[in-house]
């Protein structure tokens, strides 16, 4: 529903009668939200799911109390942060004129943040069910919130009013969920324990997540027209399929290899294969076909960011090899900071490099060849740190078979 909802949130967008401008400054006012936001965000997430299960029930009702009470003023603080040194950041980074409403976008990412983590609540009080129900309107009423000004002919400001809107919904939502199902009591143990947990996975977060936005920040830095953002935007977008597949099969992995590394190996091999036959044949149709797509459901302007789209689907190059699962599975969770630290310096390096020479699909090649440097660390890793030779989990075949495919596919992407 989110992938959906943000998708056609872009249609909408480049449909609806927007310029490329407008487009421009409304990507760019999510991302700079994004950026004060996306390390505690996913940090805060990842620690309150391994505290709660270890906690008793009148522990956990009284935790998941505190947590909000966190989140809302970590949400708060993010904002005041925006509207305090946004401009600044715009001024000396990046080569945007400027960036107008920042007051509403503090007010927006103030009230909605805290709201990212109602399905958490749901998952860990167990009301599965709820999760599809909140999602449900929740992304309906996000759509909404978006494509009814824009389709009335009204802007931007219009557009974030709604988006309060929505936000202020959401939260409403939230504190009735933790009023119903939670002790209203300040739990100073608790926040000690959350604290120490949740601090090293901020940091985590911060360099593994903090690539993504190195690459996005270097457009803003590199190129002064702002139009190039929009376009790089819409055309970094992973095929939502392999992202979510190889996600979830890598977290379904983690277990096996942890329990029997033998059954881990055979098993990472043979069902990464089996996605291998599903994934590449469906990323080189979307290769060859996207410098039509793009023009047709979005617009004309877009078709450059097809080409971004293309190069970003190397990435599945990269995800399908999977050895952090095993690094991860023997415990050697510093080795994955390193690769993702290491990473992080390859890709402002070689986004900045190849962004200079090649323009925005340089930028995206860039991302696509520092994520390629953190999956030969870790394969290295394993194999020289942990014994585990590459050929043991990786069918080197059917891998380098398919690569080639998609090389041909992405070169005839060009002459369409």
């Amino acid at each position: 529903m989110q992938f959906g909802t943000s998708g056609v949130i872009a249609i909408v967008l480049a449909k609806g009668g927007w310029t490329l401008e407008q487009i421009a400054i409304y990507e760019a006012l999510l991302f700079m939200g994004g950026i004060y936001t996306f390390f505690w965000l996913a940090g805060g997430n990842n620690a309150l799911l391994q505290l709660f299960p270890k906690l008793d029930s009148e522990s956990g009702r009284r935790g998941l109390f505190n947590s909000f009470l966190l989140f809302t003023a970590a949400g708060i603080l993010s904002g005041l942060l925006i509207y305090g040194t946004a401009n600044l950041v715009i001024d000396k980074i990046t080569k945007f004129s400027t960036l107008p409403y920042l007051g509403l976008l503090s007010v927006y990412i103030a009230i909605n943040a805290p709201t990212l983590f109602i399905h958490v609540y749901y998952l860990l009080l167990g009301q599965f069910k709820k999760i599809i129900f909140f999602g449900m309107i929740g992304f309906s009423l996000q759509l909404a919130a978006v494509a009814i000004p824009v389709l009335t002919g009204l802007g931007l400001k219009e557009v974030l009013y709604c988006l309060i809107a929505w936000a202020s919904f959401k939260f409403v939502w939230v504190v009735v969920l933790i009023y119903r199902h939670t002790q209203w009591r300040l739990d100073p143990s608790f926040l000690r324990k959350y604290w120490h947990l949740a601090l090293p996975l901020l940091l985590l977060a911060f360099i593994g997540k903090g690539s993504e936005y190195a690459s996005t920040f270097l457009v803003t830095a590199l190129f002064s027209d702002e139009t190039a953002f929009a376009i790089y935007r819409y055309g970094a977008r992973e095929i939502p399929l392999s992202l979510i597949m190889l996600s979830a099969l890598a977290t379904s992995l983690l277990p096996v290899a942890s329990g029997n590394l033998e059954e881990g190996l055979k098993a990472i091999r043979k069902h990464s294969t089996r996605l291998a036959h599903f994934l590449f044949p469906v990323s080189i149709v979307f290769m060859v076909l996207s410098p039509v797509l793009f023009p047709l459901v979005f617009s004309p302007e877009f078709k450059p960011s097809a080409y971004i789209f293309n190069t970003l689907a190397f990435y599945l190059s990269n995800r399908i090899l999977m050895p952090q699962v095993l690094t991860m599975a023997r415990g050697h969770n510093f080795a994955v900071t390193m690769s993702a630290l290491i990473e992080f310096f390859a890709v402002v390096l070689l986004c900045y490099l190849l962004g200079r020479s090649f323009g925005l699909v340089g930028i995206a090649m860039g991302s696509v060849l520092a994520f390629f440097v953190d999956r030969i660390y870790l394969i290295i890793y394993n194999w020289k740190k942990l014994g585990i030779h590459p050929s043991s989990y990786i069918n080197w075949r059917v891998y380098l078979v398919y690569n080639a495919l998609l090389i041909a596919a992405y070169c005839i992407s060009f002459q369409m």
